[in-house]
């Protein structure tokens, strides 16, 4: 099974338990490379249009989606604060529309072609695009008063959103180019396929700490 470069191997799992083979991190990103890419989604401003229009039921249901995980997050908190444990039902709830946000833009840059599955997914599902959480870790009862906790989340994060933002600029510059190499030969490119794929991964994690399924702060890298 092929990862990107940064990706390094794959997730297993043991006992209902995350097993990381490929990352220290808590929350492990991976996106597999595929043998080929179909040259359509390659035809400037064609291609991105046909992915934008096919994702639109995808963007409704996230959306929606994404409303109830963050309403969700509201009441979490409290398992966390009273014993110190994240509840399974935020991991497949709100990792799992992290899961699905992240295999929808890995879709929409072109990563894969094969089309994102509606849903929550899973760590064994398949899907070339995976996104799996280390839930052995207990939480910290300080993150999760609230209101207080987010803020503080969020004040720690202000230098990854700073960082992302750039590097989502770099990733859309991108795209004015990626697509040559594709529509001439098939291949997406080893550095847009690291760094696009990178930015993915770096995003996740960030909204992976923000949102409260881990407590362990998100390293400053593209690269599991």
């Amino acid at each position: 099974m092929a990862t990107d470069q940064f990706g390094g191997g794959t997730t297993t799992m043991g006992g209902g338990t995350s097993t990381f083979a490929a990352t220290s991190y808590s929350v492990n990103v991976t996106i597999e490379r595929q043998a080929s890419y179909n040259k359509f989604f390659a035809i400037p401003i064609v291609g991105i249009l046909a992915r934008a229009v096919m994702l639109i039921p995808h963007l409704i249901a996230l959306y929606i989606v994404g409303a109830i995980a963050v309403l969700a997050s509201l009441v979490l908190w409290i398992p966390v604060l009273s014993s110190g444990s994240y509840p399974p039902i935020g991991y497949t709830l709100v990792g799992g529309t992290l899961r699905w946000g992240a295999r929808v833009m890995a879709y929409f840059y072109g990563l894969t072609d094969v089309y994102p599955p509606f849903g929550f997914g899973s760590e064994s599902d398949g899907y070339p695009i995976n996104v799996s959480f280390d839930t052995s870790a207990g939480g910290s009862k300080l993150f999760a008063i609230p209101i207080v906790g987010y803020v503080l989340r969020a004040i720690a994060l202000i230098p990854h959103f700073v960082v992302l933002y750039v590097i989502g600029a770099v990733v859309g510059l991108l795209q004015l180019g990626l697509w040559v190499p594709v529509l001439m030969s098939g291949n997406y490119p080893d550095v847009g396929h690291s760094f696009v794929g990178g930015y993915i991964r770096w995003s996740i994690r960030a909204y992976s700490f923000f949102l409260g399924l881990t407590d362990e702060y998100p390293p400053f890298r593209l690269g599991n």
